[in-house]
């Protein structure tokens, strides 16, 4: 017959080997977590987060310091924010610098780290919608001589007479120009 000692003995030593377990999992996940296995950067924060809290929850001895947390959301982050990630270093420092005992330099926040990306995120995006819209406009090709600009109804060879025609349209601006410019 076993005590209830050995039993709660066994049920821990069979926990304390879960824990290690769960340890290994989630440090897997933590280290292996990056934007680019996300929606965007809020989604990336909102799972570095969870992993982070469910580390921190297995024991008091594995918890993550703010600087290193920061440093994996910023390394995170992939090739698409290098300028950012430069940048973002030159201006902010990750743990405070100190002169004579006092902080010269504070060491930057999660949040304020977090609402850089997003406002790269955001202009980034904006820019690429725009690209987007010019690319697909110069993309209208004429199927005749397969110039940018115009289809073929416009094109000057096959239909020669709308040459002639804007180059008249040409010389009346012109004339009405230089007859503004004399006055």
């Amino acid at each position: 017959m076993t005590t209830v000692l050995e039993m709660v003995d066994a049920i821990d030593t069979w926990f304390q080997s879960y824990k290690t377990t769960a340890f290994l999992v989630l440090s897997r996940e933590y280290e292996s977590l990056t934007l680019e296995g996300c929606t965007d950067v809020a989604d990336y924060v909102e799972k570095l987060l969870t992993v982070r809290r469910k580390i921190e929850q297995l024991d008091e001895s594995c918890k993550i310091g703010e600087a290193h947390f920061i440093n994996k959301f910023l390394t995170g982050l992939g090739g698409n924010y290098e300028d950012f990630l430069v940048i973002f270093n030159m201006n902010h420092s990750l743990i405070p610098e100190y002169k004579d005992g006092k902080i010269i330099k504070r060491g930057v926040t999660l949040f304020e780290a977090v609402e850089a990306a997003r406002l790269h995120e955001s202009i980034h995006k904006s820019r690429q919608a725009k690209l987007g819209v010019i690319s697909m406009r110069s993309r209208e090709t004429c199927s005749n001589c397969h110039k940018p600009g115009h289809q073929q109804q416009g094109c000057w060879f096959l239909h020669p007479e709308l040459r002639t025609e804007a180059s008249k349209r040409r010389r009346r601006r012109m004339q009405t120009r230089m007859q503004t410019r004399a006055f």
